[in-house]
Formats: structure tokens, sequence, C-alpha cells
């Protein structure tokens, strides 16, 4: 039998925002034989959580586990109203760790935050210092799967002539402190 997900992330590109992992790893996934529902793609905030309850709510009978695209700042609150509703359905979930922040929202939330991350069945750690930070704080219930990148779609060429440039894969938010890397280079 199929694995049955329930993929809870912002899905908002097609109203303009940046293509998010709900939208290519559920296509992965989807592609590997799993059978994938996805919430939620509504542009309102509100809307969009209660999208997401909700449709935690009517597939709790439907589906083998939660993945939960996981941030630091406002849609951590995503993450811990579905986790409650997990919890009390007793349905298994899986947090994707993807807020480069969360190090200090455990430290800002760590009742909330333990209740989400101690009860999960793992926590997907995409990079070591995630995964690092997680292990410091007393979590032991990690799977380090790196970010991927299609190598396919990125040739190689030799060049003779070295000129730096620039690959920034963030959100330019100030959060991540993007003119960092400009000043680098």
């Amino acid at each position: 039998m199929k694995k049955r997900l329930l993929y809870i992330g912002n899905q908002l590109s097609k109203e303009g925002s940046t293509v998010t992992s709900i939208e290519t790893l559920g296509n992965l996934l989807i592609s590997a034989g799993y059978i994938v529902k996805t919430a939620s793609s509504i542009k309102s905030k509100p809307l969009r959580m209660f999208d997401m309850l909700w449709q935690t709510f009517i597939n709790r009978n439907n589906v083998d586990v939660v993945l939960i695209d996981t941030y630091s700042t406002q849609n951590f609150q995503y993450a811990v109203g579905v986790t409650k509703v997990c919890r009390f359905f007793k349905l298994p979930y899986i947090p994707i760790l993807r807020g480069g922040n969360l190090p200090d929202r455990i430290k800002k939330s760590p009742k909330l935050s333990k209740k989400l991350f101690k009860g999960a069945k793992t926590n997907i750690a995409p990079s070591n210092y995630l995964l690092e930070a997680f292990k410091k704080e007393g979590y032991n219930n990690l799977t380090y799967i790196p970010n991927t990148i299609e190598m396919k779609k990125y040739h190689f060429e030799l060049r003779k002539n070295i000129k730096p440039k620039l690959l920034w894969v963030r959100s330019f938010a100030e959060l991540y402190n993007p003119l960092l890397a400009i000043e680098i280079i």
C-alpha cells in the first residue's frame, strides 16, 4: 500500500511568491509513488492557518503521516497549531526544519518548541547547522536529509578567467543579511 502524506506549508507561487519546498518536494514525493495532499495555497495568513488546521482534521483518518514545513517567525504558529491537531488525534507528524532562526525560536518559546519537536516522529534537518543546533538543545529525534539541487540544470563550464559570481539561495529578508554576501565578494 502506498504511503499517504499530508504536506503542510506555504504553497503561494501562484500568488507571485517564490516556489517553496512544498511544491518541489511535494512533486518529488508524488513521482516517487507517494499519495500527497497539500495545504495551503490561500494568501490570507489567518485563512491559510484555518485551511491547514482544517485539512489536518478532515484528513486525519486518510493519511499515514503529516509533513510540516516549519519556519522560525510568524509561520512557526502554523506548525504549532497543526501539531496540536496531530497530537490530539494521535497522527504522526514530521517537522521539516526550514527556519534558520529556529535555534533562537527554541530559546524564545521553549514550551511550544518542546511539544512540537519532541512529539514528532522525527525532525528533518536539511542542514548541518540546524542538525547541530537542535542536538545542542537536547533533541535527538533528528534525521539529516540535506537540501538538494538538480545538478542537471547547471552544466559545468571550465573557466580560465575567474570572476566572482553570487548565487543567493535564501529569501532576501533582513533576517538572512543578504548584504553581507555582497560585502564578502
